[in-house]
């Protein structure tokens, strides 16, 4: 039997939720239907977890990849630079990488600006009409592509 994609399954749990919750109007019994009400919200309250837990692991697991790829990058210029791995200094980069995204975000934008000014003056090229604000929904757009992909792949 082929493994079914656990969203899937959480959608289709869903779908079984709302029509069961269409059908509690036709209990003739206000025990049985308060009964289907503790159990339709016990399954809700069980489909919830399971979704949060399953984000969570997507999550986890491209956060993982996300910070193994940066200890390479890191570990890869200190050798480069024969500076020898410093283990501490490494862990405290990723640390502020992790405690303050905003500036790591403000960063990125004003490199790509610069960037973008400094090829335009290199090539005697007109200086270009997008600034910073135009950088900042590049980053932001990009950022929100990788977010998509990190929670659902």
């Amino acid at each position: 039997m082929k493994k079914k994609n656990p969203l899937f399954e959480i959608e289709e749990a869903k779908r079984h939720i709302e029509l069961m919750s269409s059908k509690l109007g036709y209990f003739k019994s206000l025990k049985s239907r308060n009964s289907q009400i503790d159990a339709l919200n016990a399954f809700i309250r069980l489909i919830n977890s399971f979704e949060g837990f399953l984000n969570e692991k997507y999550v986890l697991r491209s956060v993982e990849g996300l910070l193994c790829g940066r200890l390479y990058s890191m570990m890869f210029v200190s050798v480069l630079e024969n500076k020898g791995i410093d283990i501490a200094e490494i862990v405290r980069k990723l640390d502020n990488d992790i405690r303050y995204p905003a500036v790591k975000k403000e960063a990125l934008v004003s490199f790509l600006n610069t960037e973008n000014i400094t090829a335009c003056v290199l090539n005697n090229n007109r200086l270009p009409d997008q600034g910073y604000e135009y950088w900042q929904v590049v980053v932001d757009d990009l950022l929100n592509q990788l977010k998509r992909q990190m929670i659902w792949n």
